[in-house]
């Protein structure tokens, strides 16, 4: 009777190439992808992260600093800088107006000023204008023609569930960062 041949596990050093490739391989169809992308929007002007707040925008209606940069995993530094870009356009305004302490997610007030009864508070809140709405309603569709067109290789199932794992590395992000400091310090020690 012959023998079932056993099940060899990759080694540690195995693995840490195919992560390795697989990574490199992320980072240049991302960065094909970015650059395709880049390149249609440039016909209209506008930059990558002004276009992802113009879509944000659509999608999500009038939003704060903190929720524009939360959305996006941006800090509000570089946030603000791309609103205040999109601005001078004309896509977006940017209004400062007075919101209770119930309108706005919790974080957002110190806590002595949570609850029903505080005073409003001040607090910006960026929104599409009409020109960005114009805007965006034209290269919108060319965008999507285009990343449909790159995608084109890939069938709806490998669609999704590329999607899938798109998001499940994201999640991942925190974990993520703290693993990588980890190979790093642990790769200074293995170097001294």
């Amino acid at each position: 009777m012959p023998t079932m041949p056993t099940r060899r596990w990759p080694s540690r050093e195995q693995r840490r190439v195919r992560a390795w490739e697989t990574y490199i391989d992320l980072a240049d169809a991302a960065a094909w992808m970015g650059e395709r992308l880049r390149i249609a929007l440039e016909m209209f002007g506008i930059s990558m992260e002004e276009f992802r707040l113009l879509t944000l925008l659509t999608s999500k209606g009038p939003l704060t600093l903190r929720e524009a940069s939360e959305e996006r995993r941006r800090d509000r530094k570089n946030m603000y800088e791309t609103i205040r870009q999109a601005e001078e356009f004309g896509w977006v305004s940017w209004e400062v107006r007075r919101v209770g302490p119930d309108e706005v997610k919790k974080g957002c007030f110190p806590k002595d000023r949570r609850g029903g009864n505080s005073r409003p508070s001040r607090m910006g809140v960026v929104r599409l204008t009409d020109e960005g709405e114009r805007l965006i309603g034209t290269v919108l569709p060319r965008q999507q023609r285009v990343a449909e067109a790159m995608l084109r290789p890939l069938d709806g199932r490998e669609r999704a569930r590329l999607s899938k794992i798109c998001r499940k590395l994201r999640q991942e992000e925190a974990v993520g960062k703290l693993t990588v400091a980890a190979a790093l310090i642990r790769a200074e020690r293995e170097g001294e």
